[in-house]
Protein backbone atom coordinates (compact mmCIF):
# COMPACT_ATOMS: atom_id res chain seq x y z
CA UNK A 1 0.00 0.00 0.00
CA UNK A 2 1.39 3.32 -0.54
CA UNK A 3 -0.35 6.76 -0.13
CA UNK A 4 2.56 9.59 -0.73
CA UNK A 5 1.60 12.16 1.66
CA UNK A 6 1.91 9.42 4.74
CA UNK A 7 4.66 6.51 3.70
CA UNK A 8 5.63 4.96 6.81
CA UNK A 9 8.26 3.19 5.43
CA UNK A 10 10.52 3.56 2.41
CA UNK A 11 11.51 -0.19 1.29
CA UNK A 12 15.12 0.11 -0.27
CA UNK A 13 16.54 -2.90 -2.63
CA UNK A 14 19.77 -3.13 -4.68
CA UNK A 15 20.06 -5.51 -7.22
CA UNK A 16 22.36 -6.30 -9.99
CA UNK A 17 22.39 -9.03 -12.27
CA UNK A 18 19.54 -11.04 -10.13
CA UNK A 19 17.26 -11.98 -12.79
CA UNK A 20 16.66 -15.40 -10.90
CA UNK A 21 15.78 -13.67 -7.85
CA UNK A 22 14.47 -10.27 -7.92
CA UNK A 23 10.63 -11.73 -8.93
CA UNK A 24 10.55 -13.54 -5.24
CA UNK A 25 12.15 -10.57 -4.02
CA UNK A 26 10.03 -8.34 -5.15
CA UNK A 27 6.64 -10.71 -4.33
CA UNK A 28 8.11 -10.62 -0.81
CA UNK A 29 8.09 -6.71 -0.64
CA UNK A 30 4.46 -7.07 -2.24
CA UNK A 31 2.72 -9.75 0.19
CA UNK A 32 3.38 -7.53 3.42
CA UNK A 33 0.45 -6.43 5.36
CA UNK A 34 0.50 -3.35 7.42
CA UNK A 35 -1.77 -0.78 8.66
CA UNK A 36 0.45 1.54 7.30
CA UNK A 37 1.58 2.96 3.70
CA UNK A 38 4.73 2.44 2.03
CA UNK A 39 6.73 2.45 -0.64
CA UNK A 40 9.68 0.17 -2.75
CA UNK A 41 12.25 1.64 -4.14
CA UNK A 42 14.93 -0.32 -6.42
CA UNK A 43 18.19 0.74 -7.86
CA UNK A 44 19.32 -1.80 -10.54
CA UNK A 45 22.82 -0.78 -10.78
CA UNK A 46 23.09 -1.40 -14.74
CA UNK A 47 22.04 -4.92 -14.95
CA UNK A 48 23.07 -6.88 -17.97
CA UNK A 49 21.22 -10.32 -17.60
CA UNK A 50 17.66 -9.15 -18.07
CA UNK A 51 17.12 -7.88 -14.42
CA UNK A 52 16.15 -4.73 -16.06
CA UNK A 53 13.16 -5.47 -17.89
CA UNK A 54 11.52 -7.42 -14.70
CA UNK A 55 12.29 -4.38 -12.42
CA UNK A 56 10.58 -1.94 -14.77
CA UNK A 57 7.48 -5.00 -15.45
CA UNK A 58 6.89 -4.53 -11.99
CA UNK A 59 7.31 -0.96 -11.69
CA UNK A 60 4.33 -0.60 -14.70
CA UNK A 61 1.81 -3.15 -12.85
CA UNK A 62 2.39 -1.24 -9.52
CA UNK A 63 2.76 2.28 -10.58
CA UNK A 64 2.92 4.68 -7.14
CA UNK A 65 3.98 1.82 -5.31
CA UNK A 66 6.96 0.76 -6.76
CA UNK A 67 9.49 3.44 -7.48
CA UNK A 68 12.47 2.02 -9.84
CA UNK A 69 16.06 3.95 -10.07
CA UNK A 70 17.51 2.35 -13.54
CA UNK A 71 21.06 3.20 -13.84
CA UNK A 72 23.27 3.11 -17.24
CA UNK A 73 26.46 2.75 -15.68
CA UNK A 74 27.25 0.68 -12.85
CA UNK A 75 27.81 2.52 -9.61
CA UNK A 76 29.48 -0.23 -7.61
CA UNK A 77 32.70 -0.39 -9.42
CA UNK A 78 32.98 3.35 -10.93
CA UNK A 79 31.90 5.74 -8.38
CA UNK A 80 30.41 4.38 -4.62
CA UNK A 81 29.56 1.29 -2.46
CA UNK A 82 27.10 2.72 -0.58
CA UNK A 83 24.14 2.50 -2.78
CA UNK A 84 21.34 2.97 -0.31
CA UNK A 85 22.46 5.93 1.70
CA UNK A 86 23.72 7.96 -1.78
CA UNK A 87 20.85 7.10 -4.36
CA UNK A 88 17.60 5.88 -2.92
CA UNK A 89 18.03 7.49 0.60
CA UNK A 90 17.44 10.96 -0.73
CA UNK A 91 14.43 10.14 -2.67
CA UNK A 92 12.97 7.81 -0.02
CA UNK A 93 9.48 9.61 1.97
CA UNK A 94 9.25 6.89 5.02
CA UNK A 95 9.86 7.93 7.99
CA UNK A 96 11.59 4.25 8.29
CA UNK A 97 14.11 2.19 6.18
CA UNK A 98 14.04 -1.54 5.48
CA UNK A 99 16.75 -3.07 3.53
CA UNK A 100 16.72 -6.07 1.26
CA UNK A 101 19.18 -6.58 -1.68
CA UNK A 102 17.75 -8.62 -4.86
CA UNK A 103 19.15 -11.76 -4.41
CA UNK A 104 17.41 -12.46 -1.21
CA UNK A 105 13.89 -11.91 -0.15
CA UNK A 106 10.87 -11.65 2.92
CA UNK A 107 9.34 -14.52 3.81
CA UNK A 108 6.66 -13.35 6.60
CA UNK A 109 3.74 -11.36 5.72
CA UNK A 110 3.85 -9.65 8.84
CA UNK A 111 7.78 -8.73 9.06
CA UNK A 112 6.92 -4.62 8.55
CA UNK A 113 4.02 -4.53 11.01
CA UNK A 114 6.06 -6.26 13.30
CA UNK A 115 9.36 -4.24 13.45
CA UNK A 116 7.32 -1.14 12.83
CA UNK A 117 5.42 -1.66 16.16
CA UNK A 118 8.97 -2.20 17.84
CA UNK A 119 9.91 1.16 17.04
CA UNK A 120 6.52 3.03 17.21
CA UNK A 121 6.72 1.76 20.65
CA UNK A 122 10.27 2.50 22.07
CA UNK A 123 11.80 6.06 20.53
CA UNK A 124 14.98 4.81 22.26
CA UNK A 125 15.20 1.94 19.01
CA UNK A 126 17.39 2.98 16.33
CA UNK A 127 17.56 -0.58 14.65
CA UNK A 128 15.16 -3.09 14.60
CA UNK A 129 16.59 -6.72 13.32
CA UNK A 130 15.74 -10.64 13.28
CA UNK A 131 16.95 -14.07 12.32
CA UNK A 132 17.35 -15.24 8.93
CA UNK A 133 17.57 -18.46 6.40
CA UNK A 134 21.04 -18.65 5.04
CA UNK A 135 21.37 -20.37 1.92
CA UNK A 136 24.19 -21.87 0.41
CA UNK A 137 25.58 -22.35 -2.82
CA UNK A 138 24.91 -25.91 -2.59
CA UNK A 139 21.43 -25.67 -1.67
CA UNK A 140 21.39 -26.32 2.46
CA UNK A 141 19.69 -23.83 4.31
CA UNK A 142 20.88 -23.17 7.79
CA UNK A 143 18.74 -20.44 10.48
CA UNK A 144 21.59 -17.63 11.98
CA UNK A 145 20.27 -16.57 15.32
CA UNK A 146 22.31 -15.07 18.49
CA UNK A 147 19.58 -14.86 20.78
CA UNK A 148 17.17 -17.74 22.36
CA UNK A 149 14.70 -14.54 22.80
CA UNK A 150 13.70 -11.44 21.16
CA UNK A 151 15.69 -8.80 22.97
CA UNK A 152 18.00 -5.89 22.70
CA UNK A 153 21.16 -6.88 21.22
CA UNK A 154 24.33 -6.49 22.91
CA UNK A 155 27.16 -4.28 21.33
CA UNK A 156 29.52 -6.77 22.09
CA UNK A 157 27.90 -8.94 20.10
CA UNK A 158 27.66 -6.67 17.09
CA UNK A 159 31.06 -5.77 16.78
CA UNK A 160 32.07 -9.10 17.23
CA UNK A 161 29.79 -11.04 15.28
CA UNK A 162 30.48 -12.06 11.47
CA UNK A 163 28.73 -10.14 8.88
CA UNK A 164 25.96 -13.23 8.20
CA UNK A 165 24.76 -12.84 11.58
CA UNK A 166 23.73 -9.20 11.19
CA UNK A 167 21.38 -9.92 7.63
CA UNK A 168 20.67 -6.90 5.71
CA UNK A 169 17.68 -8.29 5.07
CA UNK A 170 16.35 -7.90 8.66
CA UNK A 171 17.37 -4.20 8.78
CA UNK A 172 14.46 -1.66 9.34
CA UNK A 173 15.84 1.75 10.95
CA UNK A 174 15.31 5.43 11.49
CA UNK A 175 16.17 7.35 8.67
CA UNK A 176 16.71 10.57 10.36
CA UNK A 177 19.64 9.30 11.68
CA UNK A 178 21.23 8.93 8.54
CA UNK A 179 21.83 12.59 8.57
CA UNK A 180 24.95 12.55 10.43
CA UNK A 181 25.96 9.35 8.68
CA UNK A 182 29.82 9.97 9.41
CA UNK A 183 32.01 9.60 5.75
CA UNK A 184 34.16 7.19 7.07
CA UNK A 185 31.59 5.13 6.49
CA UNK A 186 30.72 5.59 3.27
CA UNK A 187 34.73 4.49 2.09
CA UNK A 188 33.84 1.14 3.61
CA UNK A 189 33.40 -1.44 0.76
CA UNK A 190 30.79 -3.63 3.28
CA UNK A 191 27.74 -1.15 2.88
CA UNK A 192 25.95 -2.93 6.00
CA UNK A 193 28.73 -3.12 8.46
CA UNK A 194 29.43 0.37 9.36
CA UNK A 195 25.26 0.62 9.39
CA UNK A 196 24.73 -1.50 12.08
CA UNK A 197 27.56 -0.42 14.26
CA UNK A 198 26.80 3.30 13.40
CA UNK A 199 23.10 2.80 14.31
CA UNK A 200 24.30 1.09 17.23
CA UNK A 201 26.24 4.16 18.27
CA UNK A 202 22.90 6.47 18.13
CA UNK A 203 20.32 3.92 20.34
CA UNK A 204 19.15 0.53 20.94
CA UNK A 205 19.58 -2.13 18.46
CA UNK A 206 15.95 -4.69 19.11
CA UNK A 207 16.87 -8.31 17.89
CA UNK A 208 13.34 -10.35 17.53
CA UNK A 209 13.65 -13.87 17.37
CA UNK A 210 11.91 -14.80 14.51
CA UNK A 211 12.80 -16.34 11.11
CA UNK A 212 11.61 -13.78 8.68
CA UNK A 213 13.99 -13.35 5.69
CA UNK A 214 16.26 -15.59 3.34
CA UNK A 215 19.73 -14.55 2.86
CA UNK A 216 21.20 -16.26 -0.12
CA UNK A 217 24.96 -16.42 0.01
CA UNK A 218 27.79 -16.44 -2.59
CA UNK A 219 25.14 -15.50 -5.47
CA UNK A 220 26.26 -14.01 -8.81
CA UNK A 221 25.84 -10.21 -8.54
CA UNK A 222 26.38 -10.32 -4.38
CA UNK A 223 29.21 -8.00 -2.95
CA UNK A 224 31.20 -11.02 -2.38
CA UNK A 225 30.90 -12.36 -6.42
CA UNK A 226 32.07 -8.99 -7.48
CA UNK A 227 34.77 -8.67 -4.75
CA UNK A 228 36.13 -11.98 -5.41
CA UNK A 229 36.69 -10.88 -9.04
CA UNK A 230 38.98 -8.47 -8.55
CA UNK A 231 42.82 -8.79 -8.29
CA UNK A 232 44.91 -8.98 -4.74
CA UNK A 233 44.60 -4.72 -4.85
CA UNK A 234 40.49 -5.10 -4.37
CA UNK A 235 41.59 -7.85 -1.80
CA UNK A 236 43.91 -5.60 0.16
CA UNK A 237 41.59 -2.17 -0.12
CA UNK A 238 38.68 -4.25 1.38
CA UNK A 239 40.58 -5.22 4.75
CA UNK A 240 42.13 -1.37 4.84
CA UNK A 241 38.66 0.30 4.61
CA UNK A 242 37.34 -2.24 7.08
CA UNK A 243 40.11 -1.92 9.36
CA UNK A 244 39.71 1.98 9.08
CA UNK A 245 35.65 1.78 9.83
CA UNK A 246 36.61 -0.11 13.12
CA UNK A 247 39.05 2.42 13.99
CA UNK A 248 37.25 4.90 13.68
CA UNK A 249 34.28 3.55 15.69
CA UNK A 250 36.58 2.68 18.32
CA UNK A 251 37.15 6.34 18.48
CA UNK A 252 34.06 7.22 18.20
CA UNK A 253 32.83 5.09 21.46
CA UNK A 254 35.60 6.02 23.11
CA UNK A 255 37.47 2.92 23.62
CA UNK A 256 34.70 1.53 25.66
CA UNK A 257 34.54 -2.01 23.77
CA UNK A 258 38.23 -1.33 22.98
CA UNK A 259 39.02 -5.33 22.92
CA UNK A 260 36.20 -6.09 20.73
CA UNK A 261 37.41 -4.06 18.07
CA UNK A 262 40.38 -5.57 18.31
CA UNK A 263 39.76 -8.92 17.97
CA UNK A 264 37.76 -7.97 15.06
CA UNK A 265 39.85 -6.26 12.96
CA UNK A 266 42.31 -9.61 13.86
CA UNK A 267 39.36 -11.78 13.07
CA UNK A 268 39.47 -10.11 9.61
CA UNK A 269 43.05 -10.24 8.89
CA UNK A 270 43.58 -13.97 9.89
CA UNK A 271 40.28 -14.75 8.01
CA UNK A 272 41.74 -13.27 4.69
CA UNK A 273 45.15 -14.69 5.46
CA UNK A 274 44.17 -18.19 5.63
CA UNK A 275 42.43 -18.45 2.83
CA UNK A 276 44.97 -15.86 0.85
CA UNK A 277 45.45 -18.81 -1.92
CA UNK A 278 49.00 -17.06 -3.03
CA UNK A 279 47.65 -13.96 -3.00
CA UNK A 280 50.03 -11.21 -1.16
CA UNK A 281 48.24 -9.71 0.96
CA UNK A 282 49.65 -7.42 3.37
CA UNK A 283 49.79 -7.88 7.43
CA UNK A 284 48.22 -4.67 8.68
CA UNK A 285 50.48 -2.02 10.94
CA UNK A 286 49.36 -2.87 13.76
CA UNK A 287 48.56 -6.71 13.52
CA UNK A 288 51.39 -7.68 15.99
CA UNK A 289 50.71 -4.65 18.58
CA UNK A 290 47.13 -5.56 18.55
CA UNK A 291 47.50 -9.61 18.83
CA UNK A 292 49.69 -9.01 21.97
CA UNK A 293 46.63 -7.31 23.89
CA UNK A 294 43.99 -9.95 23.32
CA UNK A 295 44.30 -13.46 25.57
CA UNK A 296 45.86 -16.27 24.98
CA UNK A 297 42.57 -18.32 24.75
CA UNK A 298 42.02 -15.88 21.41
CA UNK A 299 45.41 -15.90 20.49
CA UNK A 300 45.38 -19.42 19.87
CA UNK A 301 42.24 -19.10 18.06
CA UNK A 302 44.06 -16.55 15.73
CA UNK A 303 46.92 -18.87 15.16
CA UNK A 304 44.42 -22.06 14.72
CA UNK A 305 42.62 -19.75 11.94
CA UNK A 306 45.78 -18.77 10.38
CA UNK A 307 47.68 -22.05 10.22
CA UNK A 308 45.74 -25.10 10.82
CA UNK A 309 42.13 -24.31 8.99
CA UNK A 310 44.22 -23.99 5.64
CA UNK A 311 46.38 -27.64 5.96
CA UNK A 312 43.19 -29.22 7.08
CA UNK A 313 41.17 -27.53 4.14
CA UNK A 314 44.11 -28.30 1.36
CA UNK A 315 43.79 -31.98 3.09
CA UNK A 316 40.32 -32.73 2.60
CA UNK A 317 40.10 -30.78 -1.08
CA UNK A 318 42.46 -33.09 -2.57
CA UNK A 319 40.53 -36.55 -1.32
Amino acid sequence: MSEASNIKVSICCVTYNHRDYIRQCLEGFLMQKTNFAFEILIHDDASTDGTTAIVREYAAAYPGLIRPLIQTENQYSSRTRAIVTTFLLPISRGEYIALCEGDDYWIDPLKLQKQVDVLDKDPGVSLCMHNSIVVFPDGKRKVKKIYRESQQALMLDIIRRKRIYWPTASMVYRKALMDDYPDFCLRSHVGDSPLILYLATRGKVYYLQEDMSVYRKGTPGSHGKRLRANDTSGQQKLIETELEMLDRFNELTDSRYNYCFVMRKLLIQSSVLSRRNGFAIKVYPGFREDFKQVSFTDKSLLLIKIYIVPLLRGRFCKR
